[in-house]
């Protein structure tokens, strides 16, 4: 092992310690087969492992919205429901609130069944 990779290696086992995930690559050619990790002995170079990108949710485009769909938002989703009724090239009108661009839906915003007004993404 070189030094440099001694430190990558410090850096993953510090963030596994911390409770991320640790991944390892069952592909060790070109393609990315990445599985959870329980255990581990490092016996592989260091770029066999990685720490599990965390979802992130990019805002939905125009033509995934789902029109009709029912929401809530994500800090009184007991309150109530409102409709997405229009969508615009910037954002969607809500019932009994208005024009909300997309990043706000994504940020603000829940399905009725509790899934993002957005994509996940890695």
């Amino acid at each position: 092992m070189k030094q440099h990779e001694a430190a990558e290696f410090a850096a993953l086992i510090t963030r596994w310690g911390q409770g991320e995930v640790l991944q390892f690559n069952l592909d060790l050619k070109d393609e990315a087969q990445w599985v959870d990790c329980t255990e581990v002995n490092f016996q592989s170079p260091v770029r066999h492992y990685r720490i599990k990108p965390k979802p992130t949710i990019r805002p939905w485009k125009q033509s995934e919205v789902p029109v009709y769909a029912w929401i809530k938002l994500k800090e009184a989703p007991e309150e109530r429901h409102y409709l997405i009724w229009v969508t615009t090239p910037d954002g969607v009108k809500v019932s009994d609130i208005g024009f909300q661009t997309y990043e706000m839906l994504a940020s603000n915003f829940l399905t009725i069944d509790n899934k993002p007004c957005g994509t996940i993404t890695t």
